[in-house]
């Protein structure tokens, strides 16, 4: 069942996204130290699709999430080969941040979450300690089509 579900979705492209927008330029290594403790917290997005002959189905995925630094400003699929197989993708370019949910993680909620805890001071260690505490949602959007302010 989660195989078909799988297939329907991703044939839409069905992505929850969230816009985050900082008073600073981002930094890409305390980014990727606030994913890294995020996913620990969350490890249910911490998973990659496998296949089987049968059905598709959820494991544990031990890869580093990579961080982008070029934002899609369209909704594409995410690409599980560039993303080391995750179903999340995370972007950023200057002092805005993108986080790209595949619908078969989260019906928005749970994302949000994420998205909440990835911003907090307590997920990354920053000399300054003023790194993204100041982020503030712009837009989400399911799938292109709901904008929510």
């Amino acid at each position: 069942m989660v195989g078909l579900i799988y297939d329907i979705f991703y044939k839409e492209y069905d992505i929850i996204n969230y816009r985050l927008i900082e008073k600073f330029n981002i930094d890409k290594k305390y980014l990727q130290q606030a994913v890294n403790r995020t996913l620990k917290k969350y490890q249910d997005f911490k998973v990659k699709l496998s296949k089987t002959l049968f059905w598709n189905y959820l494991e544990e995925n031990t890869e580093e999430l990579p961080i982008h630094n070029k934002i899609d400003y369209k909704f594409e699929k995410i690409n599980t080969k560039e993303n080391n197989n995750y179903l999340l993708k995370v972007s950023y370019e200057k002092n805005l941040l993108v986080v790209d949910f595949f619908h078969l993680l989260t019906d928005g909620a749970s994302g949000k979450e994420f998205t909440k805890e990835l911003t907090t001071k307590n997920s990354v260690e920053h000399p300054v300690g003023e790194v993204m505490r100041n982020l503030f949602v712009i837009s989400m959007s399911a799938t292109g089509n709901q904008h929510w302010t």
